[in-house]
């Protein structure tokens, strides 16, 4: 249960990033935002791992389009890769 709580803690990080980007840049905050709702949709259904590379790809693919343009969302993104991995999805 301990990584599940750090990994809650990583996805309020990175709703919190979420609500910092400019409003002006609403592609990369729908992005992101049906990231955060998959993966929190994912934790409530622990047992449901139907989709898990999926959401690994959603991640990655994240990580990749935000690695220059918003470095802090990428190592979060990464940290939330790790916990989700330590936990078995």
């Amino acid at each position: 249960m301990h990584e599940e709580s750090r990994l809650s803690e990583a996805l309020e990080t990175l709703r919190a990033e979420i609500d910092a980007l400019d409003e002006n840049d609403s592609e990369s905050r729908a992005k992101l935002e049906q990231l955060l709702m998959d993966l929190e949709e994912r934790l409530k259904q622990p047992r449901d791992t139907g989709n898990d590379n999926d959401l690994a790809d959603q991640l990655k693919e994240s990580m990749l389009h935000f690695e220059t343009s918003h470095p802090a969302l990428t190592g979060i993104l990464n940290d939330i890769m790790i916990k989700l991995s330590s936990i078995g999805v």
